[in-house]
């Protein structure tokens, strides 16, 4: 199920490598914060708050602004959400969403861990998206479902957290306002706040109007952990040699001084010279003079461990363009003389 610019989408998705035909110049978001955190890390820190006791309220609060800063969210083409992104990136990026969820990418597309992982390493997603992270992320933190909701109103999608053990089919909204201490997560407005809190419901029924409140993913935690730990554990083959000598990376941010700027390019010389080699689903990337490992998950990769070189984080996506391999590439480096932080991204064909 899938909630793409206001309208609900019932298909299912098939399990092929997305195909799809855009042309690549865009920024992912660069995060406000916890730009190193990752989607097992989000785990590891909700479930840190859970032994200390925290409120359920606080550790909700901290899982919505997180999800917020990360991911730009497509269907607000607002200044705030396009944060640096210009009118034209803001389309191309869509784009790419759009070849990723309509034609379905590889591993699917609609099960929360999948949307989770693509949609935190890429930067941006729907509301459906959004939603799926924050499930993902808790279902995994409190190791149990029972209480945990990921829901669907009209044509906007929330995760409710706090809801009776073991509550069974749709509620009503009445129902949910009966809730203690249960809270409506909602990063994609970057909301927060309790299931009784009536206020709040005012947006939610102008948007969703006399339609159900429809629960979309309910599964009990070990099915969830044990269908998540096979897709992890099925990588796909990333390895090969990118990049012919026509095309190019491109500057889309810099933080700090330097003689680089933004739109400056980067041509790749010889061909094939960005190379990638795989062992199940440990992936090694070389580029130049940098070298970084990490590992696969689905057909995305973010590699942070550094053998050698300035490259701090390279992050790549499997495609097809026309039936043929390429990789989305985005480099992330520091520059020795400066610390300035460069970030360079691409489109790379397979050699």
């Amino acid at each position: 199920m899938r909630f793409l610019f206001g309208k609900l989408d019932l298909r299912i998705v098939p399990i092929v490598i997305v195909l799809c035909a855009f042309t690549l110049t865009f920024a992912a978001p660069a995060p406000a914060a916890d730009s190193d955190l990752t989607i097992p890390g989000m785990v590891g820190e909700v479930k840190g708050m859970l032994a200390a006791g925290k409120p359920r309220a606080e550790i909700a609060q901290w899982i919505t602004a997180r999800v917020d800063e990360r991911l730009i969210a497509l269907n607000l083409d607002t200044p705030d959400e396009r944060q640096t992104l210009s009118a034209s990136q803001y389309n191309r990026i869509k784009s790419v969403f759009d070849a990723w969820s309509d034609k379905g990418l590889t591993y699917q597309a609609d099960e929360p861990y999948a949307a989770a992982h693509w949609v935190w390493e890429n930067g941006f997603g729907h509301c459906q998206e959004h939603a799926h992270t924050v499930f993902h992320v808790l279902i995994m933190a409190l190791e149990k479902g029972d209480d945990l909701g990921d829901y669907a109103w009209g044509d906007h999608a929330f995760v409710i957290w706090g809801q009776p053990d073991g509550f069974q089919g749709n509620p009503t909204l009445e129902v949910m306002k009966g809730w203690n201490n249960a809270f409506l997560i909602d990063p994609w407005l970057g909301e927060c706040f309790p299931t009784n809190d009536a206020q709040f419901f005012k947006w939610y029924q102008e948007r969703g109007g006399s339609a159900p409140i429809l629960r979309v993913s309910a599964q009990p935690y070990k099915i969830y952990q044990r269908r998540y730990e096979m897709w992890l554990n099925n990588c796909p083959n990333l390895a090969g040699n990118y990049g012919a000598e026509s095309e190019e990376l491109v500057v889309t941010d810099v933080l700090g001084s330097s003689n680089i700027t933004l739109g400056q390019t980067q041509k790749i010389k010889p061909a094939g010279d960005f190379k990638v080699t795989q062992n199940q689903c440990q992936v090694t990337v070389s580029f130049k003079a940098g070298v970084l490992t990490g590992r696969a998950t689905g057909f995305v990769a973010g590699l942070t461990n550094v053998v050698s070189g300035a490259l701090t984080k390279v992050s790549i996506c499997a495609i097809k363009i026309g039936g043929q391999d390429k990789l989305l590439v985005r480099l992330v480096g520091k520059v020795p003389q400066t610390g300035a932080t460069i970030v360079r991204e691409g489109l790379l064909s397979k050699i």
